[in-house]
């Protein structure tokens, strides 16, 4: 198992640790491999890097999330919100934040997002 500094082996893909009544999803930020950003039932965003072993930013969220990613540029976070380690519905079960990486200031929150071509 690669050590917290050793970032040369770990994938470039989400994680997630699942500990009891508490689950934490990891994702590396594929252009800057020095950052990774977690959510959980803590009801945090967390951005950190891997050479300083440290925490950046933090953000405080009013419900737990089970997943997140970095937007292709790295300037926003987006989080999946909802679910609950003892099964229980939430209130904001399926819905999604869009968060900006450097602030952790909220851009935007629902629960669809319509695409469409021009």
């Amino acid at each position: 198992m690669a050590s917290f500094g050793d970032c040369a082996s770990i994938p470039l893909v989400p994680y997630a640790i699942v500990a009891p009544l508490l689950i934490f999803i990891f994702h590396i930020y594929s252009s800057d491999p020095d950052l990774f950003a977690t959510t959980g039932d803590d009801k945090t965003i967390r951005i950190w890097s891997v050479s300083a072993r440290r925490l950046l930013r933090k953000a405080v969220i009013d419900c737990s999330a089970r997943s997140v990613n970095w937007s292709p540029d790295g300037h926003q976070l987006i989080v999946g919100l909802g679910g609950s380690s003892d099964g229980k519905k939430q209130r904001k079960d399926g819905a999604f934040l869009m968060l900006d990486a450097a602030s952790m200031k909220p851009l935007f929150e629902g629960r669809y997002l319509e695409l469409s071509s021009h």
